[in-house]
């Protein structure tokens, strides 16, 4: 499991792993837990410096998703890099969101945490594990209609954003497997072989929510 790899958690002054085409796990939650977004405006900024960041710091980013109290991000860092990525994107948006709501004070429950992934062994793994989040947050979510994720770029519910690199992750299903919109596809992709009884009920509520007229199915 891609937990047990290398982990670069940020605290006081850390060792730093950082190297250009470096693939991270990156995971930031709310200062006692509590909520980082209040509502979809909240959202909507956070993936817009999601976007800004991409673009000003070379990054691709690979999958996503958005919770109440924190969020994932499966980053890769073209060049090295990461410190500052970050430093950006919560900085930025602790300031914004303090302004829209009134506040002072931390945002974040301390640094961001990054694990570092091999992509060729982890980086389909990680993407089905932060893409089943809502789901494992609130069992009744359906991960595929859940609107703060990459996975409905993925799946073919919505267009790939230009700031949303998705052909490492399809190239695992080869060149056939590719077409997002395959009814196969969304069900492989996201629950693989649905092995353990909870991925299997989330299958069971993303399968039934799929268009019938999806190929595959």
């Amino acid at each position: 499991m891609y937990l047990s790899l290398v982990i670069a958690q940020v605290m006081a002054r850390p060792l730093r792993i950082e190297y250009p085409e470096a693939h991270y796990h990156v995971t930031s939650r709310g200062n006692e837990r509590k909520a980082i977004f209040r509502g979809d405006a909240d959202r909507q900024n956070f993936v817009e410096l999601v976007r800004r960041a991409v673009d000003q710091f070379d990054l691709h980013l690979h999958a996503y998703v958005l919770m109440d109290n924190h969020y994932h991000l499966l980053i890769e860092t073209r060049r090295a890099g990461l410190n500052r990525a970050l430093r950006y994107l919560n900085g930025v948006y602790t300031q914004a969101f303090n302004r829209r709501h009134k506040r002072v004070g931390h945002l974040f429950q301390g640094r961001y945490k990054a694990i570092l992934v091999e992509k060729e062994s982890y980086l389909l793994e990680l993407s089905r594990y932060i893409h089943l989040n809502p789901w494992r947050v609130k069992e009744s979510n359906d991960p595929v209609k859940y609107p703060w994720s990459s996975l409905g770029s993925y799946v073919g519910a919505r267009a790939v954003p230009s700031w949303l690199t998705v052909k490492d992750v399809l190239s695992h299903f080869g060149s056939k497997r590719q077409d997002q919109g395959s009814g196969l596809l969304i069900l492989v992709f996201v629950f693989g072989n649905c092995t353990s009884h909870g991925t299997a009920a989330a299958y069971r509520i993303s399968r039934s929510s799929l268009p019938r007229d999806l190929p595959g199915q």
